[in-house]
């Protein structure tokens, strides 16, 4: 028997699949993109570098790319993650919560605070 899928599943992983592609084109404001792709970049060379990454990729940007992917993935799903978890609290709302959650995803990673300047 097949199981059906529920529509708020569904909504979670629409959501989810937006957060997965969306850093593969970075922000084209600013000198370095918006502020949180900076800083999100930032901290992902760190990380990158404090794991010592380089070990399983000589390649220092493709460790940083995939750590930057698993980074973004992180902060911005977690609250998609949350507002499935606690959909009974959304209740008939919760496509809505959802839709604005990821809308201010996108804002915040393309357009707002755009930098001035690169270091």
């Amino acid at each position: 028997m097949i199981q059906r899928t529920s529509p708020q599943f569904l909504i979670l992983c629409a959501c989810l699949t937006i957060v997965l592609l969306v850093p593969t084109q970075p922000p084209a404001l600013g000198a370095c993109g918006t502020a949180y792709y900076f800083v999100v970049y930032m901290l992902s060379s760190l990380v990158a570098q404090t794991l010592n990454l380089r070990a399983l990729f000589p390649d220092g940007q493709i460790a940083r790319q995939a750590t930057f992917f698993a980074l973004n993935f992180a902060i911005a799903g977690a609250p998609a993650l949350a507002f499935y978890r606690r959909r009974a609290w959304c209740g008939r709302g919760y496509p809505v919560v959802m839709a604005l959650w990821t809308g201010l995803y996108l804002m915040i990673y393309f357009f707002a605070l755009p930098t001035s300047d690169c270091p």
